[in-house]
């Protein structure tokens, strides 16, 4: 899921459909990894090209 989101937002950011994008492709693991890792009440502060920890919380379901 998290990587189609990046290559349809890559798309978007090509086709000057999206400003900015900051591609994530080839660091979806460690992402993913360290939002698993978490607790359910742990805090997490995504930042740039962190959008698979986001997703892993739950914030693309919500």
């Amino acid at each position: 899921m998290v990587r189609r989101l990046d290559v349809e937002a890559t798309a978007l950011q090509r086709q000057g459909e999206l400003a900015l994008w900051p591609p994530l492709q080839g660091q979806e693991a460690a992402q993913i990894g360290s939002g698993r890792a978490l607790r359910a009440d742990d805090f997490v502060f995504s930042s740039y090209r962190e959008h698979a920890v986001a997703y892993t919380r739950g914030a693309a379901r919500r």
